[in-house]
């Protein structure tokens, strides 16, 4: 399965934007506690140190992701979304990868995801290698538990 990645830019802004809200729409309806506030791609464009990517499959665009770069190496997976169109077919862990491959010099990741969605910690923990290091409420969540994951980079 092929996987392109292109940063997000102004031609291709909004449409990233739509499948980040359908993706998220859908993985919440798996939801009963109460929901995090729907992510949003605004001003990420402007924002030092962070790379949009769009992940494209036979030139249509599949998904996407924001990450952040820390000047020691210690980088943060702010938004990883597949098209709910696209799910269980490989993408996310594609993207993943080459995301990891696209910044070899990174000495750890971060991310975090919802207590309430399994498919998604069950991805980031047995599929992309993550560790739970801490369940909080974090602020934008109204009260939702959120596991903060982290992925250390072996140098070797």
């Amino acid at each position: 399965m092929e996987l392109l990645l292109k940063p997000i830019d102004y031609g291709n802004w909004a449409e990233a934007q739509a499948m980040l809200q359908r993706s998220f729409t859908s993985a919440m309806s798996d939801c009963v506690e109460t929901r995090p506030e729907s992510p949003t791609l605004d001003g990420v464009l402007e924002k030092p140190g962070v790379a949009p990517l769009a992940a494209y499959q036979s030139g249509q665009m599949v998904g996407g992701a924001v990450v952040s770069f820390g000047t020691d190496g210690h980088h943060i997976l702010e938004l990883l979304w597949i098209d709910s169109e696209h799910i269980d077919r490989g993408i996310g862990h594609l993207l993943w990868d080459m995301i990891e491959r696209s910044y070899p010099l990174a000495k750890s990741w971060k991310t975090m995801t919802a207590a309430c969605l399994p498919r998604s910690i069950y991805f980031y923990v047995n599929k992309c290698g993550f560790h739970i290091v801490k369940v909080e409420s974090v602020s934008g969540t109204h009260g939702q538990r959120m596991y903060i994951l982290q992925k250390k980079i072996d140098p070797s």
